[in-house]
């Protein structure tokens, strides 16, 4: 028979109704029962599988964690059913909810689990209603943050944090501010993805945090508006606002937060210098937070069924504080009894502005896997800061000390970004598939820090603790991936080559820093469906992390008379090579990691003459990780849903070549688990309870103490789900916080960090317009449905 036949469909999640990326779906001739074609669903659900033999067919849609469906007979003839059938959509009933289907309830799964990446659902997830992306990041299995935002992957820092797929604005070392701006109402999905292939930017030695904003999914006009105030004074505002249609899809959305948090916390330090030993006690209290606004917009336009270009634009200002008032007991010498007190006051201010552009073009052709995507991406950042500090005493002290030491400190930074990327995707047959693509990025950073001294309320500049540092990064990457499915077996194999110009300058000294070095990134996966829904992949790719300006820069920076920071210039690139192993079954998955990190950057710490300490960086010879991470999720009954995660991880470090005795060199073991019980009492109440804990470990020259947190919180909606009320209670113990020991060759020293956290949070949320999906439309006369989801990020 002619091979002219045509099959299409969409599939979507019969409790959800959202698209299942990835399903199999083959068809089975009838009379030979033999399969004659196939192929798998894009990331909106469709497939479209053409030169089929006409005849009389079934078609098996499958995919992990789902209950196979079959469909047929299916007749294609012209003088039958036709040689060209849409399906329409196709339901699949996820395995653990097919004896529970008739209660429930139309809405995502909070955590999904495919072979590339993990998917948390945010909007499903009531703890982090009214607060930032912080809040939504400390829910994610796998996931640390700690009190200072920093954010953590498998126990490592070094993480890749990307904004709908992009990378952000702001650096590493800003992180904190950048994800406190986020607030968690306008977050729809946060993905991990722990070991990325070659199409993907190499940096992030643990991988990659892709936070995926909002962007409305319905027709017609509709949005909505949420507000909400806390116990510490702290409020938010934020709402959307989206109209779609056939030819155009129009979006928008805002928020206004300001939320400032208490601190506390202290150092203890004995140091021993000339055989004279000095004790240090330290109470340190203080506030930081303040005002973020955030607005989104942007538009699409779908040409045809082929082509749409999209525009989106992002502008956000905040204003934070960061005081710290350190009260401080010393005394010089343990064989005296003479002490002295004085307290160190801060006041800092940090005014903050962003700017982002970005422009997007995605084509498809017939043939629905070969696809072409295009964006530039053009953005300004701006960091004002102003830091003022005083020393407080009696006279007989301020002498001991040099005086009050009076100080004013501000720093301009502008960073500016342009990014262009090209990628496309062509398929050889119903197996095999080639990938390429092209990125050119160039990223600049202005740096100028100022310290001044004041004398008789007249400030004077101290030349020597001053700078002004440019530092400019070039990068030119194309990649190349190929992706073999035979049967049971999936293999890909890709290849990533990049070359760096970096070039940094201190204008005050007139020392230049130049480097240029290439890479390449290798990477790869074999992945096997075996019976009874079990699954099975290793995978292994070369990653990089890049040191930032700031660890980069040379010119101390002196917090007070006892601290100093200063970068490096002279540091190299980390590369580290990651291997993986996973077995997934349904709702149940457990791996096995190895990471080895080459030129490992840490953090030394030294200790002067006068008992100032030094913090600094270095490259160590290596670091070598490894783990066991499961995570258990799904529902118990009809209304309980439990998800548990768990990462067990060792370290060791190796810094012989670097210092000549082995302080530095240290093996830990850590442990890192996180629970979340969700009670759906009616349809539209609900509780959820989260707890995390992450236990102690060893760093270089110290320890970490462990930390853990519980939180809870309750939903009601009304109104046809329409109005929703949510109350939060976070960290409902007060042990959230941390605790650390440093120890040196001459010096001891025990701190501890706490910031408010026991809060109680209250959100209105009102929803209003049209609620129709838009998977209604282009499906029309059998045409593929058309549309770019310009806030998603997807794995092939």
């Amino acid at each position: 028979m002619p091979s002219i036949g045509v099959l299409s469909g969409v599939v979507v999640d019969s409790s959800t109704g959202t698209p299942v990326h990835y399903a199999s779906v083959s068809v089975i001739s009838l009379r030979s029962d033999e399969i004659v074609s196939g192929g798998i669903t894009d990331k909106d659900g469709q497939f479209y599988i053409e030169k089929l033999p006409l005849g009389k067919h079934q078609a098996i849609i499958e995919f992990i964690g789902y209950k196979k469906k079959t469909i047929g007979p299916i007749l294609l003839s012209p003088r039958g059913g036709g040689i060209e059938q849409n399906l329409g959509e196709i339901t699949l009933v996820q395995t653990s909810l097919e004896f529970e289907a008739v209660d429930v309830v139309a809405e995502r799964p909070m955590y999904t689990q495919t072979a590339e990446k993990k998917i948390f659902n945010v909007e499903q997830s009531t703890l982090a209603s009214g607060g930032s992306a912080l809040d939504a990041l400390r829910q994610v299995p796998g996931v640390d943050v700690d009190i200072d935002g920093k954010v953590s992957l498998r126990g490592s820092t070094q993480v890749n944090m990307l904004i709908d797929g992009k990378p952000s604005i702001l650096t590493s070392s800003d992180q904190e501010a950048m994800l406190e701006a986020i607030p968690a109402d306008n977050i729809q999905d946060i993905e991990v993805i722990t070991n990325p292939s070659a199409k993907y930017d190499p940096e992030g030695m643990a991988g990659i945090i892709n936070i995926v904003l909002k962007e409305n999914k319905f027709a017609g006009l509709n949005g909505n508006i949420k507000v909400g105030t806390s116990t510490n004074n702290a409020y938010n505002t934020s709402g959307q606002l989206n109209f779609r249609n056939e030819k155009v899809n129009l979006f928008m959305n805002g928020t206004i937060r300001n939320n400032v948090r208490g601190g506390s916390g202290f150092n203890y330090r004995e140091a021993t210098i000339f055989g004279t030993t000095s004790m240090l006690d330290q109470e340190i209290s203080g506030a930081r937070g303040g005002k973020k606004s955030m607005l989104k917009t942007g538009v699409e336009l779908y040409i045809n069924q082929f082509n749409t270009i999209g525009m989106t634009a992002t502008y956000s200002i905040s204003d934070r504080i960061g005081d710290r008032d350190a009260h401080t007991f010393v005394t010089p010498d343990t064989t005296e009894d003479s002490i002295l007190e004085y307290t160190r006051i801060g006041d800092n201010d940090n005014d903050h502005t962003s700017k982002k552009l970005t422009l997007s073009y995605d084509k498809k052709f017939r043939n629905p896997k070969r696809t072409f995507s295009a964006y530039v991406d053009l953005s300004k950042g701006n960091d004002g800061r102003l830091s003022n500090s005083v020393t407080e005493a009696d006279e007989i002290v301020l002498d001991f000390l040099g005086g009050a030491d009076p100080e004013k400190t501000t720093t301009d930074n502008e960073k500016t970004t342009f990014d262009l990327q090209a990628d496309y995707v062509h398929p050889f047959g119903k197996n095999i598939k080639l990938e390429a693509g092209y990125k050119g990025s160039d990223r600049g950073y202005d740096n100028q820090f100022f310290t001044y001294d004041v004398m008789n309320d007249e400030t004077v500049l101290d030349s020597a603790r001053s700078n002004h540092f440019l530092y400019d990064e070039n990068i030119q990457a194309a990649y190349a991936q190929f992706t073999l499915k035979k049967g049971i077996w999936g293999i890909n194999a890709g290849l990533r080559g990049e070359t760096v110009t970096t070039v940094s300058e201190l204008r005050d000294t007139d020392e230049h820093f130049e480097n240029l070095y290439t890479s390449y990134f290798p990477s790869g996966s074999i992945s096997v469906d075996l019976p009874l829904g079990l699954q099975l992949q290793t995978s292994y790719s070369r990653r990089i992390n890049r040191p930032s300006y700031r660890k980069l820069n040379p010119v101390a920076h002196q917090y007070d008379q006892n601290s100093i920071r200063k970068g490096n210039p002279f540091l190299k690139p980390e590369y580290i090579d990651v291997a993986e192993v996973n077995v997934s079954w349904y709702t149940a998955s457990v791996g096995a990691y190895y990471r080895k990190t080459h030129d490992k950057i840490n953090y030394y710490k030294t200790m002067t003459e006068e008992g100032v300490t030094i913090v600094s960086f270095e490259n160590f010879d290596e670091e070598v990780s490894y783990g066991l991470e499961g995570t258990l999720f799904g529902p118990i009954g009809k209304k309980l849903r439990l998800m548990l995660s768990g990462n067990v991880y060792m370290d060791e470090v190796d810094a012989s070549s670097v210092f000549d005795n082995d302080d530095y060199d240290h093996t830990s073991t850590g442990f890192m688990g996180r629970f979340s019980a969700t009670m759906k009492v009616t349809p539209s109440f609900e509780v959820m309870l989260m707890g995390f804990y992450r236990s102690g470990r060893d760093i270089p020259l110290g320890k970490l103490d462990d930390m853990s947190f519980m939180s809870l919180s309750v939903k009601k909606k009304y109104f046809d789900n329409r109005f929703a009320v949510s109350l939060k209670f976070n960290d409902l113990f007060d042990t959230m916080g941390f605790g650390f020991v440093t120890r040196g060759e001459n010096y001891y020293q025990k701190s501890n960090r706490k910031f408010e956290s026991q809060i109680a949070t209250i959100s209105l949320e009102y929803f209003f317009g049209e609620m129709e999906d838009r998977s209604k439309f282009g499906r029309k006369k059998g045409r593929e449905r058309n549309g770019s989801d310009m806030g998603g990020f997807e794995i092939e």
